[in-house]
Order: C-alpha cells, then structure tokens, then sequence
C-alpha cells in the first residue's frame, strides 16, 4: 500500500494542507473511506455520498489517532491533525491514485467485460503468482472509487497487479485508464450487462474496447474472439497497430482455443492447441475454461511455462458467491447469486447441466438494470430454459414473471412456479436440504438470494 510521508502526500494531491500539530515528515500507510475500518496511519478521505458525509467521523477518527485528513469542508477541520483541503475528495483520492500509479514499476494487467472480468482476475493473480510477487482488485472494488483505492494498495515491490475495470456509462473505461495505465489488457465479452444506460451491445462493446486506447509495442490485447459484437466493433476501431492482439475461444480461428475439456465437483481440466498440456482449475464451467484461455495468453507474454502457470492456478483465492458448490445434509447447492445477466445465467445453466443429481431446481431471480428491453430479455431468457434437463423452475421477483411465461410458451416440462420474494422461497425449499438433489441460485446481487442460502444452512444444520 502506499507508504509516504504526509509531506509527500500533499505534493500528490491540490489542495493546501494544514499541518496542525503533526509533524508532517511522519509516514502514512494506506488509505481509508470508511470510518469503521480505519486503521493507524491510514489517510482519511472524507468522501460525501448521496447518503452519508464522512466528514462527521473526523472527529472520532482523530480521537484515535489518525494523523492526515483529506477534506472538502473547513466546518469539519480537525483541531491537531494535518489536514488537506480540496474541492472533492473523490477527485483527490483518484489524483493521489493516479500519480502513485506513475511512482510504482508494476507492470498491470487491466480486465473488463460483461461476465467473466472477476473469475478471470482471480485466475490471472493466481498463475502470475507462483513467479511474481503479485496483487489484485479485491472483492468489486472496481469502479471511479474502487480503482483508486485499488491502485492505492499496492505495495511498492509489487511487480504485476490485476485490475479489474468495470463500466456503466459512456466515458467509464476511458477515464479509469488515466488512473490505471495498464500495461496489458484483456476484454472477456460483451453481454446485456450496462444496456440501461448504454442501450445497445455495439455501445458497450465499442466503451469496453477502450481499454486498449493507452497500450504500446510491449503491450499484449486479448479479447474473446467468439463475440461477434466485439469482432464487427475491433473491424472498425481506431488501433495502434503496434499493439499485440491476441484472440481466445472455443473456435479454432481463435489464437488459443479449447481441445478438450471435463469438469467434475473439484473443478475443470482442459488442453488446448498451444500444448499438450492438461490445466486445471478448481472453478466450475466450461465458460472458466475459456476465460482461462485469457490468462494463458498473457502468461506467455510473460514467459511462464506451462508448469508454472499451473503452479499457480493451484491456489487460486476465489470471490465469493461465484459457482461455489456448498452441501447442507444431502442436498448440493450451486451458489451464483453475486449477479446476473442472460449471458452469465446460460453459463451457469450450463454448469449445472454437467453435475449428476437425482432431482434438480433452478431458483432464477430477477436481471436487474437490463434498460428498455428489460421484460423480452427475461422473456427471451425464459424460451432458452427448455434446452436444459430441470425438475423444477423456481422464478423469483416481478420480472421473472417473464421468465416464466417465456419458458410456458416453449411447452417446458419443468414444475415451473413464480414466488413473490425470498421469503417464499426459503419457505418452499427448506425441507430439501434433507433430499438428495440439487439447487442452483442465479439472480442478481439487488435481489439477496444468498440470503436464502444462508436460512437454508442455519435450518439443515439445526434440525
């Protein structure tokens, strides 16, 4: 994490720094946002949300010794610590993050896309590390706040971070590469993620595809190239041509694609036309087989071998809620309730499709922030649940109604039912736990199905 004096400090930031009674040649460690996880020698930014001014922490904050503010209102102003007075404090935060950024020799690696962009992170961070002392985006902290701090914690020798960039609007992409400077960078797929505010895939595509804007003759681009939007898009998009383009798939018109693939409870194992190399990952989906292709792509460009790249995705530290398979008594339970879209919804489907089970149930919630279009692509999503083998469809929430009359009109043999909130869910399946089947729960993160997942634990483990 960032190490410097609070001298330093107020050369990396515009605003004029008050010293107070601190000796501005004392060193801070890192920097916080949140009140209840600051710890000592921590920079303080008071951001001002639409909910919450953190500046009415200052005072408790400096109660417990911390020795560097960065404010944007001087009624706030501790009465002993250094501070910095600024116009925004987000601002600042993403400036101080951006000339750290220029300080530091890490080589980073940026990733964005619709689904795929955390699993492949995770995966990344871990084949780097078996040969580089390595960092990565913890948890979602991936947007105009989360990159800075992102880029704030990472230590001095660090030599490769992962980055995960995400998009909402128009611009996002562009403005997180000033911050990041990325020295590679990979782009997973465009899906129906975002089109609430950018309205089509060509848009999303086209924003996504600036991540590659600031690379160089040493740099490496990767793109899924089994996306027809972001190959009509890269037809058209201005390139420097100096920059190494690499493409990953299924189809063998792709630089590195699949040969062989299978997948069990452990994870899954696959070869692909680069060697006759057998990897393995303990994530499930052959869709993790190909975003793993992305990560083989750039683990060439940094010289690993095959062995070492292995090495390292022994010990991948996975985020939560992402295809994690939990047991409560005999039932099975294929969590991937942190987001959904069509896209990543199919995906799952698909994983859940592999596992042998006597009885299965899909529990669907709703796709939040689709745009416009919203209800057909639920509808949509509902035709496309026929193609799968489920015993019972559990749809969750007032979009997946769509879902429901979707798959009705496809003659689906499924028992298929609506359920008003979670409530009702956790009421209809408690009982399962003790049966021998499986559950798969797929919904976005606004509608809380873990926390179904949660109820079901507590009741299997105390009965």
């Amino acid at each position: 994490m960032i190490n410097k004096t609070i001298q330093h400090i107020s050369t990396m930031i515009s605003g004029a720094i008050t010293k107070n009674e601190i000796n501005i040649n004392a060193n801070i460690n890192g920097v916080c946002i949140d009140s209840r996880r600051y710890k000592q020698g921590n920079i303080f930014f008071a951001l001002v949300g639409e909910n919450v001014d953190s500046h009415k922490y200052i005072s408790n904050l400096e109660a417990e010794g911390c020795s560097l503010f960065i404010i944007s209102n001087i009624e706030f102003a501790p009465k002993k610590s250094a501070f910095i007075l600024v116009e925004d404090t987000i601002i600042s935060l993403q400036e101080l993050a951006k000339n750290y950024r220029t300080s530091l020799n890490t080589k980073i690696i940026g990733i964005t896309g619709s689904n795929g962009k955390t699993s492949c992170k995770d995966m990344l961070a871990a084949a780097l590390s078996s040969t580089f002392k390595t960092q990565k985006t913890m948890g979602n902290k991936n947007n105009e706040i989360g990159v800075p701090l992102t880029i704030l914690s990472l230590s001095e020798d660090c030599e490769v971070a992962v980055v995960e960039m995400a998009m909402e609007k128009e611009g996002d992409i562009a403005f997180l590469n000033n911050i990041v400077n990325q020295n590679h960078a990979i782009v997973t797929n465009v899906g129906d993620a975002h089109l609430l505010f950018m309205k089509n895939k060509e848009n999303i595509a086209t924003e996504k595809l600036h991540i590659m804007d600031n690379l160089n003759s040493e740099s490496l681009f990767a793109y899924y190239g089994d996306d027809d939007i972001l190959k009509e898009v890269m037809e058209y998009k201005v390139i420097n041509t100096a920059v190494n383009i690499k493409t990953y798939g299924s189809s063998f018109n792709n630089d590195i694609y699949i040969k062989r693939v299978s997948q069990n409870e452990t994870g899954i194992r696959f070869t692909t036309n680069k060697s006759d190399y057998e990897f393995h990952i303990a994530i499930l989906g052959k869709h993790q087989a190909i975003n793993a292709l992305s990560v083989i792509h750039m683990c060439y460009k940094l010289n690993l071998t095959d062995d070492q790249i292995q090495a390292g995705l022994n010990n991948i530290e996975v985020t939560s809620m992402r295809n994690e398979v939990q047991h409560i008594n005999q039932c099975c339970i294929l969590n991937d309730s942190y987001k959904s879209n069509p896209q990543s919804a199919l995906a799952a489907l698909d994983t859940f499709e592999l596992f042998e089970s006597n009885y299965k149930i899909a529990i669907l919630a709703d796709m939040l922030e689709l745009g416009t279009c919203t209800e057909q692509i639920h509808y949509s999503f509902g035709e496309d649940l026929v193609k799968y083998q489920l015993d019972e469809i559990i749809c969750v929430g007032e979009l997946s109604k769509y879902i429901k009359s979707g798959y009705e009109t496809k003659l689906g043999v499924a028992k298929l039912m609506h359920m008003n909130n979670n409530e009702e869910v956790y009421e209809y399946l408690k009982e399962n736990v003790f049966k021998s089947c499986m559950l798969l729960f797929k919904g976005s993160r606004g509608m809380a199905l873990d926390t179904v997942i949660n109820k079901l634990k507590e009741y299997g483990n105390n009965e």
